[in-house]
Parts: structure tokens; sequence; C-alpha cells
């Protein structure tokens, strides 16, 4: 057995990793070998908490995130970067770069639980490394997304076996957390456009298809129901606004908007983006408002909507002129884990 010469303590606070700087350091012992490969480290902390949204609420809030540990175990890759993990979760992991220690705490880290990241923009390369493992992606992503201002909103990664990842780019959690969210695909699909086409959910005809309710009266929570539409010069729908009174919420008749429904349009007329909703104590929370956006020739390429435990964002990667997407996925942002599945579309 070969001797260890050396042993280094180094302060860490894990949960600074999650958002909880001053909350929970730990003690890392590693034992390094006369050939400068440490093999194995163990940390402990009675207390530590793997819940990232400790930060906002000060308390754990998930069961499934709340489980405390007394042992983790590390080593180090490449004489600079710290993998620890869990004893008993293999699903939770961080990697740490070992020269951004700095008063206790690592500022460069990826943090892996199950398929959801979070990691710091300097270890976007292995976050990438980390989540692609061994498939043979490319360095540039497969497909990038930007929002109306320019700004990246979405990158995905992904081989012809259809292993991938992506990017979730959050100008307002990134401000919070001073973290980018990744994701692995847990599930790949091959399918035919008209099964597994989501956009059909988020036509104005079916998604409203409900309000006729309020409309003909059989909802006998709404009364004096009243529309309007808004039209372009060419004639158009640009808006669709439903309103009416309810006693659905207090024993007294109050106004309520119960649905609405905008639409911009480019310069040939088809469509760029529309923005809908539907009032959700009436028709339910999933999908109770939603944006889409489509490309200058007025094909989908994203979609975000509301459901009831976070988000849903679905994306459309064309590789021609056709109408039909190549590839297209979903990503569920649950509090504090993304989830994502890739289909292929077969023709």
């Amino acid at each position: 057995m070969r001797k260890i010469i050396e042993i280094m303590m180094l302060t860490a606070a894990i949960m600074a990793l999650c958002g909880c700087a001053d909350r929970n350091r730990i003690t890392l012992e590693l034992k390094r070998q006369d050939d400068g490969v440490l093999e194995q480290a163990q940390l402990t902390d009675t207390d530590f908490k793997v819940c990232k949204d400790f930060k906002k609420t000060g308390k754990d809030t998930y069961n499934d995130l709340t489980a405390a540990y007394e042992t983790m175990y590390a080593y180090i890759v490449d004489g600079r970067y710290l993998i620890a993990y869990q004893d008993r979760d293999v699903n939770k992991m961080c990697v740490y770069d070992l020269d951004s220690l700095k008063d206790g705490a690592f500022l460069e880290y990826v943090v892996q639980y199950r398929h959801s990241f979070s990691f710091t923009d300097n270890m976007k390369a292995v976050y990438l490394k980390t989540a692609m493992k061994d498939a043979g992606f490319l360095d540039q992503p497969y497909f990038t997304y930007y929002d109306e201002e320019g700004n990246v909103k979405l990158e995905i990664y992904f081989d012809e076996s259809g292993t991938g990842c992506g990017i979730c780019y959050d100008a307002y959690d990134y401000e919070y957390t001073g973290e980018r969210k990744g994701f692995v695909f847990r599930e790949y699909y091959e399918t035919a456009w008209e099964e597994g086409n989501p956009v059909l959910w988020f036509e104005p005809e079916e998604y409203f298809k409900d309000v006729e309710s309020c409309k003909t009266g059989e909802y006998s929570e709404i009364r004096n129901y009243e529309e309007h539409y808004e039209y372009n010069d060419a004639g158009q729908v640009t808006g669709f606004f439903a309103k009416g009174e309810t006693d659905l919420f207090t024993d007294e008749w109050i106004p309520i908007n119960i649905a609405s429904y905008t639409c911009e349009y480019n310069k040939d007329g088809s469509k760029k983006k529309e923005e809908l909703f539907r009032h959700s104590m009436l028709f339910g929370t999933s999908m109770s408002t939603a944006d889409c956006h489509y490309d200058e020739t007025g094909r989908i390429t994203y979609i975000h909507s509301y459901i009831t435990h976070g988000s849903l964002d679905y994306f459309f990667i064309y590789e021609d002129d056709g109408a039909v997407p190549a590839y297209g996925g979903v990503i569920d942002h649950n509090p504090g884990m993304d989830d994502g599945v890739l289909y292929r579309y077969v023709r």
C-alpha cells in the first residue's frame, strides 16, 4: 500500500453552491498519495442539506430533497477539480474548481441532482462534459433559441443517438442565484409529427373551447359575460378578451377576466407571437398561460407555458425549409429541478 504522505484540510460551504453560503460549512479531509493523485476523501457534516430553496424560504421545502447525510466522498481529477458525491444518493454530485476556493467556499462549481444541474458560467465546459459523459457531441450547440431582444434563451446539445443536454438562460434566475440551469434528456423518442405535436393544445380554437361554457350560461358561477375582438388592417385577429362577473371566490358578484388572447404578425401576415390566458380558477392551472413564438416564416419555434408545479418549455428545431420540425423537446421546470425529453420527428 502506498504511503499517504500528505493530508490537506480544506473548508468548503457546500450550501454556498446551492445558495446558502453561511449555513453549513463542512470540513474536507483529502488524503493525498505519494504520486500526487488523490484517490478518495471523506466529507462529514450531519446537518448537510440538499434543498436549494433554503436561501429563499429559510427552511427546507421539498421532502425528496431534504434528507440529511452524514458522509460524502470525493476525489480529484486533472489535479484541479474536486468531485464529491453522497454515499447514499449517487444522483447528487458536485464538481468544484479547487482554484476557486476563497473564504471557505468554492466560487466555481457544478451541482447535479438527478437529471438537473446548476453551475457557474466559468464551469460551462465542465458541465457539458459531465452531462454528456462520453457522447460524441459538438462543442457548439446544435440549436440556440434567442428571444425577441436577441438574448440567448436556450441551448441544446445532442448527438445522433439522442443523448443530449441543454442550458436554460433565465435572466431573473441568474441575477438571483448567479447560476445557470442545465439538464439532460432523460428520454428520447422517435415519432411522427402528427402523433406528437404539442402545438395543437395551444391552437386558439382548442385552447379557448371551454370558454364557451361561460358564454352560453352553462357555467352557473359566471354572469354578464362579455367578449370583444380586435383586428389589424388585414382583418387578422390581434386580440380577444372575455370578462364577466363571478361569485366563485366571494359571497358577492365581482368582475373577473375570464380569458384573453393577443397575436403579433410578421410582415408577410404569418404569426410572430401569441399570448394566451384562461383563468386558472375556472379552467384549471395547467397551461393557464402560454407564450408561443414563431420564426420569420410563421413556423412554431418555442412555447413557454405555466403548469401547476412550475412551467413547461417546448422547442422545435428545423433542418430545412419545410413546415415540420426535425426535432422537438419539452423541458419540465420543477422547483429546484429541470427535466427534459427529446423527440425526433420521423417522416
